[in-house]
């Protein structure tokens, strides 16, 4: 059982849960916390996942990676988020529930309601400042996974599976 959500995400018109996301975050030891939420996007709706880290661990591309692959496998392609960011904390209620609503709103520009419900506002000025964008440049980082003969291209946050026979008509 993986809790209830009440954050539905709509990437390219297919509903998804975020408890998902969330249950295949977890397991990672370097995630203290997260938040996912939709973005509204060129379009449609993009996943982005933010991230609290536990003490002594860092979010590089090969964290994203891992994050990524996992969900994809565990969940489905469509779940894997187009951004992962590290924030130093999320917003929730006085009850202490996660407040996924108001950072997308904040993310998006739209106004914040009920402000005075958080009981801690103060860090929707941290996603606010946050720049949610494109990059400019297309980088590639590669991981071979000869044990199942694969490899995985990562490309400005976007993850590609090939196989070992692919890639020889790639080379």
């Amino acid at each position: 059982i993986y809790g209830r959500s009440d954050a539905t995400l709509n990437p390219g018109g297919v509903r998804l849960g975020t408890a998902e996301i969330y249950s295949e975050v977890e397991k990672f030891k370097e995630i203290k916390e997260s938040i996912v939420v939709g973005q509204s996007w060129d379009n449609d709706i993009r996943i982005i996942l933010f991230v609290i880290l536990n003490n002594k661990y860092e979010l590089n591309e090969e964290l994203k990676l891992k994050m990524k692959k996992q969900i994809r496998f565990n969940a489905s392609p469509r779940h894997v988020p187009s951004k992962i960011i590290q924030v130093s904390d999320i917003p929730r209620t006085k009850n202490n529930k996660i407040v996924e609503l108001a950072v997308k709103n904040i993310i998006e520009g739209n106004q914040i309601k009920n402000k005075e419900a958080l009981a801690n506002p103060k860090i929707l000025d941290e996603f606010k400042n946050i720049k949610i964008r494109s990059e400019q440049r297309c980088r590639f980082n590669f991981v071979i996974d000869l044990d199942n003969n694969t490899f995985n291209a990562f490309a400005n946050g976007e993850i590609m599976v090939f196989s070992l026979r692919m890639a020889k008509w790639l080379i």
